[in-house]
């Protein structure tokens, strides 16, 4: 907000400026009232700042016509009228009853207390990037669009099968995360920094070195006896012991 206040006191000093050759003044006053409102609209300091202006009339006596002037020409008399910014203050309670509202967030839900506490609803509201992800899965791992058909039922069953694989990509991300966390482990091949465009994990490994990491952590699996390796989707896919209970 201080950064907002700075910038708005700069623009509208510079509304009125002193004369000088190439300085445009402001000589109606509705004009100068509707550019001081844009200042303060625009830096969202709208009440923040009081500002004060003044009309300035500047006159000029010269003689009437052509001529050298004499005591006995005519003479006439130009104003020429400009308005100029004379104050501009900041109203302190205003912005200290603003400020102390900073940090501050509101939280409303349909949801009864019994059902739903303020931390559990805080809670919710934070997962709500998960949701974003599903979007960006949709456009950015199966690019959902553009669809290269036309008739509606091909465009609504293929929309079902992208929307599956991304359910799929959701599950198995769940799985792998919950079990890296219990094993205290490490995916092979990713340097876990996290993306700029989705936050997700940089993995950029061969595909295959990961793929005979994930295939040799499975085989050591089978030779421990783990009930879950035995499940043909796991067996199917040989992969990290992450993905143990996938198919459970």
């Amino acid at each position: 907000m201080e950064t907002r206040l700075g910038h708005a006191e700069k623009k509208l000093a510079a509304l009125t400026p002193p004369r000088g050759r190439g300085k445009r003044q402001i000589t109606d006053e509705t004009a100068l009232a509707e550019a001081i409102d844009t200042v303060l609209q625009d830096h969202r300091v709208h009440g923040l700042l009081s500002v004060a202006w003044e009309k300035q009339i500047e006159r000029k006596t010269q003689y009437v016509g052509r001529g050298r002037g004499s005591a006995s020409r005519q003479q006439r008399v130009l104003e020429t009228v400009r308005y100029h910014i004379t104050r501009i203050a900041r109203q302190g309670d205003t912005i200290t009853a603003l400020t102390q509202q900073f940090g501050w967030k509101a939280f409303v839900t349909n949801a009864v207390h019994s059902r739903l506490s303020l931390q559990e609803a805080v809670l919710c509201y934070r997962n709500e990037y998960r949701v974003e992800r599903l979007f960006n899965r949709l456009k950015s791992r199966v690019h959902i669009a553009p669809l290269f058909v036309k008739r509606n039922e091909q465009i609504e069953g293929l929309t079902y099968l992208l929307t599956l694989g991304v359910r799929v990509l959701t599950v198995l991300e769940f799985v792998l995360r919950r079990s890296l966390e219990s094993e205290h482990a490490k995916l092979p091949g990713c340097t876990g920094k996290q993306a700029k465009d989705g936050g997700q994990a940089d993995c950029r490994a061969d595909p295959a070195s990961v793929s005979e990491n994930f295939v040799d952590h499975h085989q050591e699996w089978c030779r421990r006896g783990n009930p879950a390796a035995a499940d043909p989707l796991i067996r199917g896919t040989g992969s990290h012991p992450a993905t143990a209970g996938i198919g459970d």
